[in-house]
């Protein structure tokens, strides 16, 4: 009888043992789809809703479908927060997070949110109209202004918090325990990739920013196939 997958499981079992004060079989499995050494695979289209057109590559046919989980995603919300003064995902973003980290200055919440500076502001602006966070000035710096959640922001962000936790669940759609795990440290290592390209100088050209962030992406680079 051959053993050789079980000579391979074993240091991995060490590691999960080490790391986890509480291991159990279904721990393990999970971390070991984290943690395991990643194997060249061909990728399994099986789940796909369409097949993949022939000219599309990995790369494109990643982002096209991250564009379109987070439009689903922005449709649902969308309908959560229909009869509220909310008027997107983002003016709950913003609410969330001056209630669980503020107050903030508005640079600091348009940069947790990922936004352009001009698509941050128009969020505040709502949420300012409508008398859901205040503006105030800054303790040290008179450049800078602190925004802070009103009592009228609390009760509705607490008023809609039960919808939009169903909206979470709605966008993790049928992926198993596991799979969400393995997704999100995926969207992790993806963010901590970006975040500093967004958070830095922007350059004035899309070649200076290539040559700036991206050095491996040289004019003759070619992404993977789906083949």
């Amino acid at each position: 009888m051959q053993y050789d997958l079980l000579q391979e499981l074993l240091p991995l079992l060490a590691d999960y043992q080490q790391s986890t004060p509480t291991p159990s079989t279904a721990g393990f499995g999970e971390w070991l789809q984290l943690h395991a050494p990643a194997q060249p695979a061909t990728p399994d289209y099986a789940a796909a809703r369409t097949a993949p057109n022939e000219h599309e590559t990995v790369e494109s046919l990643l982002t096209k479908l991250l564009t379109f989980v987070y439009r689903y995603v922005r449709g649902y919300a969308r309908q959560a927060l229909a009869d509220t003064p909310l008027a997107s995902f983002d003016d709950f973003t913003y609410l969330i997070a001056l209630y669980t980290g503020g107050p903030l200055t508005k640079s600091d919440i348009i940069a947790r949110n990922i936004h352009e500076k001009a698509t941050g502001t128009e969020v505040i602006k709502r949420l300012l109209k409508n008398a859901l966070i205040t503006e105030e000035p800054h303790a040290t710096d008179r450049r800078r202004k602190l925004l802070r959640i009103t009592e009228a922001g609390r009760g509705l962000l607490f008023q809609v918090l039960g919808r939009m936790s169903q909206v979470a669940h709605m966008a993790a759609g049928n992926l198993t325990g596991p799979e969400r795990h393995q997704l999100v440290h995926l969207l992790h290592k993806l963010d901590a990739f970006h975040y500093p390209v967004f958070a830095a100088s922007r350059p004035s050209s899309f070649p200076e920013l290539v040559a700036a962030f991206f050095p491996d992406a040289a004019a003759d680079w070619q992404p993977s196939t789906l083949t």
